[in-house]
């Protein structure tokens, strides 16, 4: 071995032939390695994104140690993800600007991210936020009219035992990310009155359980997916309604045979309403108001013996009203509304059967002939609309025999004869009446 000189070194350990160890890696570095499973590499590596700063808050401020004691949990770890996830719904949607802050990035288990809210309405306080199983696995998400605003994270569909997703009435926009299709668990999906926009994702179809599914309220297009119906089994309530979306109603509509609430109301909903919506027997709301439907009215949609609104009104419906003259239709009615279509035909002498019908509106159809003696059986209607019509023939007398009338809607038909008196006197007549339309007929006589 050759001496070394002064101040040199061997020249079996030139600088050049030294390895340098790697840079041990940060619990951050380590965070992000584990988080890429379910954000993209990319995303998390954008400093300003949501995703980057709830990492960097689990990893630099987060005081509460993650399983185990360790710093970083394996990388198969599930604790890791649900509070991530959290976070960054909560960053993603301006957290610190919500309306109540629900312990969420506290140091407390996420399971803890809740609390209780003062509601005016109910006079009570009501718990929102997150909730989890015995097992400390998130389940339901409360967080509607709390003030979120921006965008909904994808994250959120790795919160895969979520069965309640509730964030109504908020400020959320952008699409609804695909990643919901794996909330398969989903028994209630609230998200209506925000500001997405965009197509539904096909994805949803994925929630076979779902009870509750409602995205009314906000500005999504495309069509109601055809294979809905059969997608899902179990559903109560479906609330699309306020939309612009556009195609038509699933044929097979009927095979959803436990929905109480159909809310479709409010879109461009084209072509007819399909006669297996009278399978639907546990039906208590129809809602198809201000669409584009045409055709007919199907009978069937009157045999719905659980339901007491049908709003069928705004669209461009033909044909008669289906109530059956022997009675049977509709008796659970409380209300019907029809007005605004191109509705003919006489008004059936079978709306006398609907006695505890409280609102019937028929205005700005093209109904002919005279108005029923049968109306006198509506004894519990507050609101009675026929105007814009083409009724002829008297007001009938019998028509003071609603005694719970507070509005009587006869204008601009072609009503002849006098105004019956007793429409006038409150202990024959209806004691509330607040406002009797008239204006352009041809009823003579003096005004009593």
């Amino acid at each position: 071995m050759s001496p070394v000189r002064p101040g040199g070194v061997d020249s079996a350990y030139e600088t050049s032939d030294l390895v340098t160890p790697p840079p041990e890696k940060t619990r951050l570095d380590l965070i992000l390695q584990s988080l890429s499973r379910i954000t993209s590499p990319t995303v998390l590596a954008d400093l300003h994104s949501p995703q980057r700063r709830a990492a960097e808050w689990i990893a630099d401020d987060d005081l509460r140690p993650l399983p185990d004691g360790m710093p970083v949990p394996h990388d198969d770890y599930p604790r890791l993800y649900q509070r991530y996830s959290l976070a960054v719904l909560y960053m993603s949607s301006d957290g610190p600007k919500w309306n109540e802050r629900l312990n969420f990035l506290s140091d407390s288990h996420e399971c803890d991210w809740n609390d209780g809210v003062w509601n005016d309405e109910l006079g009570d306080y009501e718990s929102k936020g997150a909730f989890c199983d015995p097992s400390m696995t998130v389940f339901d998400l409360v967080l509607y009219d709390n003030g979120l605003k921006g965008t909904l994270a994808r994250e959120v569909g790795s919160l895969h035992a979520l069965r309640g997703f509730s964030v109504f009435m908020n400020e959320l926009g952008g699409t609804i990310p695909s990643s919901v299709g794996n909330l398969r668990l989903m028994v209630r999906f609230d998200l209506g009155r925000n500001l997405f926009w965009s197509m539904m994702p096909n994805e949803c179809m994925n929630m076979i359980h779902v009870e509750e599914f409602m995205l009314d309220g906000n500005d999504l297009t495309g069509t109601i997916p055809q294979e809905l119906p059969s997608s899902f089994p179990n559903l109560r309530h479906l609330g699309l309604g306020a939309n612009t979306l556009g195609g038509s109603l699933p044929p097979n509509l009927g095979n959803l045979r436990r929905l109480k609430k159909l809310e479709l109301g409010s879109n461009r909903i084209e072509g007819r309403i399909p006669s297996s919506i009278g399978s639907l027997r546990s039906l208590t709301v129809l809602d198809l108001s201000d669409n584009r439907l045409t055709g007919e009215i199907p009978p069937e949609a009157f045999d719905l013996e659980l339901a007491s609104t049908v709003d069928l009104s705004g669209n461009a419906l033909r044909g008669t009203i289906p109530l059956r003259d022997e009675g049977g239709s509709l008796p659970s009615m409380k209300y019907l509304r029809l007005f605004g279509n191109g509705l003919r035909g006489s008004i059936p002498s079978a709306i006398g059967t609907l006695g505890d019908a409280r609102e019937i509106l028929l205005d700005d159809n093209n109904l002919r002939g005279r108005i029923p003696e049968s109306i006198g059986d509506l004894a519990s209607v507050r609101v009675l609309g026929l105007s814009r019509n083409d009724l002829t023939g008297p007001i009938p007398v019998n028509l003071a025999r609603c005694a719970e009338a507070e509005v009587i809607l006869l204008g601009e038909n072609g009503l002849t004869g006098t105004i019956p008196p007793v429409l006038f006197n409150p202990r024959e007549g209806p004691a509330d009446l607040a406002v009797l339309s008239l204006e352009e007929n041809r009823l003579t006589g003096p005004i009593p």
